[in-house]
Protein backbone atom coordinates (compact mmCIF):
# COMPACT_ATOMS: atom_id res chain seq x y z
CA UNK A 1 0.00 0.00 0.00
CA UNK A 2 1.23 3.41 -1.05
CA UNK A 3 1.43 6.15 1.32
CA UNK A 4 -1.30 8.22 -0.19
CA UNK A 5 -3.38 5.14 -0.20
CA UNK A 6 -2.98 4.33 3.21
CA UNK A 7 -3.08 8.16 4.58
CA UNK A 8 -6.63 8.05 2.43
CA UNK A 9 -7.59 5.07 4.46
CA UNK A 10 -6.70 6.47 7.22
CA UNK A 11 -9.06 9.83 6.31
CA UNK A 12 -11.50 7.50 5.69
CA UNK A 13 -11.10 5.28 8.95
CA UNK A 14 -11.28 8.44 10.95
CA UNK A 15 -14.24 10.22 8.70
CA UNK A 16 -16.67 7.16 9.12
CA UNK A 17 -15.88 7.76 13.19
CA UNK A 18 -16.58 11.07 13.15
CA UNK A 19 -19.98 10.52 11.59
CA UNK A 20 -20.80 7.91 13.92
CA UNK A 21 -19.64 9.55 17.01
CA UNK A 22 -22.46 12.58 15.31
CA UNK A 23 -24.78 9.72 14.87
CA UNK A 24 -24.56 8.82 18.65
CA UNK A 25 -24.62 12.32 20.18
CA UNK A 26 -27.62 12.70 18.31
CA UNK A 27 -29.42 9.89 19.56
CA UNK A 28 -27.97 10.47 22.86
CA UNK A 29 -29.62 13.54 23.17
CA UNK A 30 -32.75 12.40 22.02
CA UNK A 31 -32.84 10.31 24.60
CA UNK A 32 -31.77 12.77 27.44
CA UNK A 33 -34.67 14.67 26.15
CA UNK A 34 -36.75 11.96 26.39
CA UNK A 35 -35.40 11.06 29.88
CA UNK A 36 -35.99 14.82 31.08
CA UNK A 37 -39.71 14.93 29.38
CA UNK A 38 -40.33 11.46 31.45
CA UNK A 39 -38.81 13.33 34.65
CA UNK A 40 -41.11 16.13 34.66
CA UNK A 41 -44.28 14.00 34.14
CA UNK A 42 -43.19 11.78 36.86
CA UNK A 43 -42.58 15.28 39.07
CA UNK A 44 -46.50 16.28 38.38
CA UNK A 45 -47.73 13.25 38.87
CA UNK A 46 -46.58 12.80 41.79
CA UNK A 47 -46.91 17.06 42.77
CA UNK A 48 -50.78 16.29 41.94
CA UNK A 49 -51.14 12.88 43.88
CA UNK A 50 -50.34 15.04 46.17
CA UNK A 51 -52.48 17.32 46.13
CA UNK A 52 -55.43 14.87 45.49
CA UNK A 53 -54.65 13.08 49.22
CA UNK A 54 -54.16 16.45 50.56
CA UNK A 55 -57.69 16.81 49.37
CA UNK A 56 -58.99 13.77 49.76
CA UNK A 57 -58.10 14.10 53.70
CA UNK A 58 -59.47 17.36 53.96
CA UNK A 59 -63.10 15.98 52.51
CA UNK A 60 -62.27 13.19 55.30
CA UNK A 61 -61.98 15.45 57.77
CA UNK A 62 -65.46 17.13 57.09
CA UNK A 63 -67.43 14.26 56.27
CA UNK A 64 -66.18 13.38 59.85
CA UNK A 65 -66.84 16.68 61.60
CA UNK A 66 -70.33 16.18 59.75
CA UNK A 67 -71.03 12.69 61.34
CA UNK A 68 -70.18 14.16 64.49
CA UNK A 69 -72.62 17.41 64.71
CA UNK A 70 -76.05 14.71 62.79
CA UNK A 71 -74.95 12.58 65.35
CA UNK A 72 -75.10 15.08 68.44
Amino acid sequence: MEKKEFQDAILEALNQLNKKIDDNHIELMGRLDRLENNQNAIKEFIINTDNTFKTAEEDHKFIANLKKVVSE
